[in-house]
């Protein structure tokens, strides 16, 4: 049951990002809600101040100029107005300064003073000089416009006689840089308490969770059924919050089911033991009715068996009285068949020895004939010789004619008629040679026959010899079937004697087996009885058996289940 908790799930983590949470969340609130008023109150006072300073210092050179009768020449000069001037600003911020415009937008005093006799170059201030010569009315008062991508701050003071104007110029970056500086400071300090937070998070969770986990491992040692006293679990029990509540609870609920799992223990074991000899004993029962069932079942069946038994008997003594009849009748008829067995193999051995005979003739006349044929085999092969040397005579005589008919050729005229000789000679020649061919085919044809005939004359002299082999065997079989014969009719003598002595004996054994079949039905009709008592009483002391097995199954699982609990 012990299992391990996700981070994400940890009690732990979520109290530490709870800390997390609350503190960025709070000093994002804290500076969202400082900054844009800071922000905001600064460039108030920042423009006041400003206008403050236009009016002030405008409102001094009004009064000198009024002082000359509006001459404005002496006040305006640039010496005169620097004495005034220089230095007049926002202390800390460099791009705050003051100037002075005359009624033509030309300045006669700048900080700088290569910008002095110079065009304003202020769109606003161009703009405030082209109203007043055009007779509107310019309101004094702070001006916010953009130069190159700058936000500034003018404040413009126009002159009650016109002749000049006083501008203060300051840009908002600078005058704003006090509140920037502040925001970057709350950032770091945003950070610095959210790692703060998370530290304290880190410890205070810790110091929550700490007693939870030992809660847990407490908790998840009972789920493992380990009822065993810890100390983990007397630390908590001594706390005086809700865990220790919850500690306490659990230890209450161990002590109480340790107590319950040491009495059923207890009671599982004395139960295993009366079940183990209330088995034993049904067992021994079972045993002993399943041998006394066994038994007189045997008896039953032998008895009812030996009731069958001898009626069966009666029975075939009377069929075999009926039998004997019948055997000593079919004696009579073999003895009869005996008899003209016996004739019938007298004339088969005459027979046999009449084919005996016959083949030996046969086989005398098979030798002659081979003789014959390889008598006819060597003359055909001395007329093959013949032949041979009749053609290579033939070849000669050819060869001989052919010289006489060149030289005839060679003598003209004079050797025309021994020409003509030699022509019939060679024609004589050629015939001759076909004449010897065909001999030598004939004699080879006539050679091959007379192999065969040869041949053929040695597998007859074979089938002659076992056929003879075969005859012999015959012979003796039917010489010894004629004394097994001879002895079968002795016996079958011998058999119609005892034949007619058993046919005597037979009405005594009818009777005495008659007796013993009525005394076995009596044992079987009382050990019929007996079987089904005791098959009864056994009925009995197998449901009690299987009652017991029941019973000490049902006492192992409980001692199985009770093992799984540890006290």
């Amino acid at each position: 049951m012990d299992q391990k908790v996700k981070a994400q799930n940890s009690i732990k983590v979520r109290l530490v990002f709870s800390f997390f949470i609350v503190t960025l969340a709070t000093g994002i609130l804290l500076i969202l809600s400082y900054a844009p008023t800071a922000k905001r109150e600064l460039t108030k006072l920042s423009q006041n101040y400003i206008e403050d300073l236009a009016m002030a210092y405008g409102g001094i050179l009004d009064g000198e100029v009024k002082k000359a009768d509006g001459d404005a020449t002496y006040v305006l000069k640039a010496d005169a107005l620097s004495q005034k001037l220089d230095g007049v600003g926002i202390k800390g911020v460099e791009s705050c300064y003051v100037y002075v415009v005359d009624e033509n937008g030309t300045m006669v005093y700048h900080p700088d003073g290569g910008k002095i006799g110079k065009s304003v170059e202020n769109e606003v201030v161009k703009q405030a000089v082209q109203d007043v010569k055009d007779g509107k009315e310019v309101k004094s008062g702070v001006r916010i416009y953009d130069y190159r991508g700058q936000v500034k701050y003018v404040a413009l003071y126009v002159s009650t006689y016109q002749k000049f104007m006083l501008i203060v110029s300051a840009n908002e970056s600078e005058v704003l840089a006090p509140v920037t500086k502040m925001n970057r400071m709350g950032t770091v300090s945003l950070v610095g308490t959210v790692m703060i937070g998370l530290i304290i998070g880190v410890i205070f969770s810790g110091v929550i969770v700490k007693p939870i986990v030992r809660m847990t491992n407490f908790a998840n040692r009972l789920s493992s059924m380990n009822f065993s006293d810890h100390e983990t679990g007397q630390k908590l029990f001594a706390r005086k919050d809700e865990i220790g509540a919850m500690s306490r609870a659990l230890e209450y609920l161990r002590t109480e089911v340790a107590d319950v799992v040491r009495e059923v223990r207890e009671q599982s074991g004395l139960l295993l033991e009366a079940s183990d000899h209330v088995h034993d004993s049904a067992s021994e029962t079972a045993t002993t009715m399943q041998q006394l069932d066994s038994a007189v079942g045997e008896i039953a069946d032998g008895a009812s068996s030996q009731a069958g038994d001898t009626q069966l008997a009666t029975e075939k003594v009377v069929n075999m009285g009926d039998m004997v009849e019948q055997t000593a009748n079919q004696v009579d008829d073999l003895m009869k068949y005996a008899t003209r067995m016996q004739q019938s193999g007298q004339g088969a051995t005459e027979a046999l020895e009449q084919l005996e005979q016959v083949n030996g003739q046969a086989m005398q006349y098979i030798h002659v004939i081979a003789e014959q044929t390889d008598t006819t085999n060597a003359s055909a092969s001395k007329i093959h010789e013949a032949a041979s040397m009749i053609t290579e005579i033939a070849e000669e005589t050819n060869l001989l004619s052919l010289n006489a008919s060149i030289e005839a050729a060679r003598a003209g005229e004079q050797g025309r008629g021994f020409a003509v000789v030699a022509a019939q000679i060679q024609k004589l020649a050629e015939q001759s040679n076909e004449s010897a061919k065909e001999i030598s085919e004939i004699i080879r044809v006539l050679m091959e026959d007379s192999q065969k005939a040869v041949s053929i004359m040695e597998d007859v002299k074979e089938i002659f010899k076992k056929q003879s082999e075969h005859v012999d065997n015959t012979k003796q079989a039917f010489d010894e079937i004629q004394k097994n014969v001879e002895q079968s009719i002795a016996g079958m003598s011998a058999i119609d004697d005892k034949t007619k002595q058993l046919d005597k004996e037979r009405s005594g054994v009818i009777d005495i087996v008659q007796n013993l079949s009525a005394i076995a039905q009596e044992n079987a009709a009382s050990t019929e009885e007996t079987s089904a008592s005791v098959t009864e009483v056994k009925a009995i002391s197998d449901q009690l058996s299987e009652e017991a097995d029941s019973l000490k199954n049902i006492s192992h699982t409980m001692e199985q289940s009770m093992a799984v609990f540890q006290i």
